[in-house]
């Protein structure tokens, strides 16, 4: 009986999130069906018609995402706008769930629940046909499974959590690395007692691993008459060509009034080339011009790459679609800036003052490393790209999470003070 309160608390928060979030993306509502919106609109329409479909420079992990939607309510963006308000809300409360198993306080969690929200960050992006929402989520569902690993050690879970790693790529193929780095700890925790189970483990976590590829592969063989786990334009390419041309990325600029050399990679790096031959021609082409471009500047090249790794982190900017709309991108790098200062600190005091006493997790500083890890792997991988600000989103929840932490600490230390 004394829980009911509690519960009713958490169903107003819950309506209360999606709410907020179906009424702040009024406030400059997007443009739908242009640039990437309209390539994953057109691939899900692909994917409803055919079944197995490709496109040569897109993933179909979020065109899949909007091929169902599209099957109970048709060409809704209502709907989508839903589905992501409400999947962004369960991301507010899966972050409080997992502090409150990291934490011996649930006060971190509770300040953490309630920033995330009715956090502006990610809410802005609940009203675009975008991968940002679901790779949140993800992100955040595969770390949330981990953590019950470490706890409980469930077969079935560490199953899952295999599945998901190789359904991430397919949302932000930047994210390739990442799965494998993650499989391999994964096998680390399973090295001390070797048993017939974890035999087992070791051979199918791998193939349920690739099995998210598998679709991409069928698709490519099938419309390019080319195998590839991944894209067949070879997008490596074009990110480190344009990460050689641009510091800070411009925000969403029209096509006309980017940079000449950015222009020209648009109309030919994948309109042009028709097959295996051609493709691998194009990327060679731009891998040898942004290789030109760092010997003409190589100091310059380092330092702006270098840079690149905040600037991933950095936001000026709430809706993509609007341009920086001032004094209020001010306001919100400087809470941004707050948000980033208060993650990574509650997340160092946590590793040296409290992880220690928590008995229950036998491999904690493994999670804490791969929660670390997540951060750093945004900021390097994206090195060699735009930095565009919404490719970190992924890492935000984490650094809420801790933000909540560090936000409890440094009210309770004052108490204590006084």
């Amino acid at each position: 009986m004394l829980a009911k309160p509690k519960f009713l608390i958490f169903y107003f928060l819950f309506f209360a999130g999606i709410i907020f979030r179906l009424w702040f993306i009024t406030l400059y509502p997007q443009p739908q069906l242009i640039a990437d919106q309209y390539v994953y609109n057109w691939y899900a329409d692909g994917i409803l018609k055919y079944g197995i479909f490709a496109v040569s420079d897109r993933l179909y992990g979020y065109p899949l995402i909007l091929a169902v939607i599209k099957i109970f309510f048709g060409n809704n963006y209502l709907a989508v706008h839903l589905f992501q308000a409400i999947l962004d809300t369960l991301t507010a409360f899966m972050i409080y769930f997992m502090g409150s198993q990291l934490f011996k306080s649930k006060i971190p969690s509770y300040l953490a629940l309630i920033t995330y929200l009715f956090n502006p960050f990610t809410s802005a992006y609940v009203g675009m046909l975008s991968t940002e929402i679901t790779a949140i989520f993800l992100t955040l569902l595969i770390y949330i499974l981990f953590q019950q690993v470490l706890l409980k050690g469930k077969i079935f879970v560490i199953l899952l959590v295999s599945l998901l790693l190789g359904f991430l790529p397919q949302l932000r193929p930047s994210f390739v690395l990442f799965p494998v780095i993650f499989i391999l700890v994964l096998f680390f925790l399973l090295r001390e007692k070797i048993r017939i189970s974890q035999l087992l483990l070791v051979f199918t976590i791998p193939i349920l691993f690739i099995l998210p590829f598998i679709y991409t592969a069928i698709g490519n063989i099938k419309y390019f008459n080319q195998f590839s786990f991944l894209t067949v334009d070879k997008l490596i390419a074009r990110e480190f060509y344009f990460s050689m041309l641009v510091g800070k990325y411009p925000h969403h600029t029209p096509l006309e009034m980017l940079p000449k050399k950015m222009q020209e990679i648009y109309y030919e790096f994948t309109p042009i080339p028709r097959n295996k031959d051609e493709r691998k021609a194009m990327a060679d082409k731009y891998i040898n011009l942004g290789l030109i471009e760092l010997k003409n500047d190589l100091s310059g090249q380092i330092i702006r790459h270098f840079k690149k790794m905040y600037y991933v982190w950095e936001k000026n900017y709430l809706f993509y679609y609007t341009g920086l709309i001032k004094p209020i991108s001010r306001i919100v790098y400087i809470g941004n800036s707050i948000l980033l200062f208060l993650g990574i600190y509650g997340f160092i005091y946590y590793w040296r003052r409290e992880a220690i006493y928590l008995q229950k997790y036998k491999n904690l500083k493994v999670y804490l490393i791969m929660i670390a890890f997540l951060w750093v792997y945004i900021s390097v991988i994206h090195m060699i790209s735009t930095a565009d600000e919404r490719y970190s989103l992924p890492g935000y929840p984490l650094m809420f999470l801790f933000a909540g932490y560090a936000i409890y600490k440094i009210t309770t230390y004052r108490k204590k003070e006084n």
